[in-house]
């Protein structure tokens, strides 16, 4: 319980440092209350579309990401299934 209240105590600056790149810090929806699909939604004024947490924080600047849900439990192991496979270089190729 004091790790979540020290984590949550934090979250304010992180949404600060987010301010310049028009994005909001924010937790997903764990997998049982994703709203048709989707981990983001709109909370707080702000739209789920303008909201990422470190996980899909690259998406936002057009970086390939191999799960789009923000939950770590299934986004490392994605990405660990990528590594694989090899780098993906998309540089160019949009």
């Amino acid at each position: 319980m004091a790790l979540a209240g020290w984590f949550n105590g934090r979250v304010p600056g992180l949404r600060a440092l987010c301010i310049g790149n028009g994005k909001s810090y924010a937790f997903p929806l764990p997998k049982e209350k994703a709203q048709d699909g989707k981990h983001f939604v709109d909370q707080k004024g702000v739209p789920a579309s303008q909201q990422a947490n470190c996980a899909t924080f690259p998406a936002t600047l057009g970086v390939e990401i191999p799960d789009s849900s923000g939950l770590l439990n299934t986004y490392i192991p994605a990405l660990l299934e990528w590594a694989k496979t090899g780098i993906r270089d998309n540089r160019g190729s949009t």
